[in-house]
């Protein structure tokens, strides 16, 4: 509680109190102390001995007046005060011994607490509040070029302006050379960190820009594949399963296509700004989506086969061919998209999300095919990995 109200300098002055306690190391007076808990610690020893000799004077006045007295009240009295004596005396000890059993060192009465450091920041950490502390430099330094940071989110066009402007700024600082210390009022290690840090979130944004309009591009295609698929009744005739797979196939190529642009463009900002993880990231959405067309593709193949009677078995052959090819394009599209990624997780991630495909067409083609001994080609297939 002292530290809450006297300042932490002030507990380590040295104090000398008005009147030297006499309970110091090994009884010698305290007549100057260094540190809080030090005081009270001799306070508290010194009322303990001042408990102990009114207990034993009290216990002598009740005994004389228990023995000097023939009334019964006296020596009721008498013997209140003698059990009164004792109960403070066992009050006063009881307490230091309460204190030295639960932890020797809370008789010490240290006001300092021992054995707690400040946890040590991994590099990560560190780097990221180097990071954090320069983004506050540098809001502080160009308040307006920050803000119009924060107004580009998710706006491809303006993200590539403002990066140029951040670029502009690394230049124009790296320009200014050892002036920089004086007309920033910095220090040289502060302008070397703005440049990279300007340098490094243009390169960011750029990264952004590109990853936002792949998005916008690969989702029409994605939406408009998908919206083959919606004009087909419950049972299709194979002229209109082939219509809409044909449509559908288009916008998956076109889809595949700017993937690739983005894919290439990313890879080549990587001179400015490395950053596998939007790579990876776009990777993973390019199997999801290239997984669910390639899967419809392939359902409505299987739309109305239980209809199929025995004598159209070459209907039921060219289906189940037709879904086969289509899973064998899955793996290998895949695994083409896998090669162009160092990244484990990512790979697994694409390979499950195969995987689950594959699995839920085999099972599709067993319940609507199945009586057709072709079908086998299907259910059995196993992805080569």
């Amino acid at each position: 509680m002292i530290g809450y109200f006297l300042p932490f300098t002030a507990l380590a002055l040295d104090y000398v109190p008005l009147a030297p306690l006499p309970v110091g190391e090994g009884g010698a007076s305290l007549t100057r102390v260094t540190d809080a808990g030090q005081y009270i610690k001799g306070a508290f020893n010194l009322a303990i001995g001042i408990a102990a000799v009114l207990a034993i004077i009290m216990i002598v006045f009740g005994g004389i007046q228990y023995m000097g007295t023939e009334s019964i009240g006296g020596k009721g009295a008498g013997l209140k005060k003698i059990k009164d004596a004792v109960l403070g005396l066992l009050l006063a000890l009881g307490s230091y011994i309460l204190l030295f059993t639960i932890n020797p060192a809370l008789t010490n009465f240290s006001l300092t607490i021992a054995g707690i450091t400040s946890p040590a920041l991994s590099p990560e950490q560190e780097r990221a509040a180097q990071e954090s502390n320069i983004a506050a430099l540098a809001a502080r330094l160009d308040s307006a070029l920050a803000q119009r940071r924060a107004a580009a989110l998710n706006n491809a066009d303006m993200l590539n302006a403002v990066a140029e402007d951040y670029l502009a700024k690394a230049n124009l600082i790296e320009e200014l050379g050892d002036q920089c210390m004086g007309s920033l009022e910095l220090t040289y290690l502060e302008c070397q960190d703005l440049i990279a840090y300007y340098r490094n979130e243009a390169g960011k944004m750029k990264i952004e820009a590109t990853t936002i309009t792949i998005n916008s591009e690969t989702r029409t295609n994605y939406q408009t594949a998908l919206t083959s698929f919606a004009t087909l009744n419950a049972t299709p005739t194979l002229d209109q399963v082939r219509t809409a797979a044909i449509e559908a196939n288009t916008q998956k190529s076109a889809m595949d296509l700017a993937y690739n642009k983005g894919l290439t463009e990313l890879i080549q900002l990587q001179d400015e700004q490395i950053d596998q993880v939007a790579i990876d990231k776009l990777l993973t959405e390019w199997a999801t989506r290239d997984t669910a067309i390639s899967r419809n593709m392939a359902e409505v193949f299987l739309l109305g086969g239980k209809d199929l009677a025995f004598t159209q078995d070459a209907e039921a052959i060219e289906r189940i061919g037709a879904v086969t090819a289509i899973m064998v394009t899955m793996v290998g599209d895949a695994k083409d998209r896998m090669a162009e990624s160092p990244t484990q997780a990512t790979n697994d991630e694409i390979k499950r999300t195969v995987n689950f495909a594959i699995f839920s067409l085999q099972a599709n083609c067993q319940q609507e095919l199945g009586k057709f001994p072709d079908v086998t080609t299907c259910t059995k297939y196993q992805p080569n990995w």
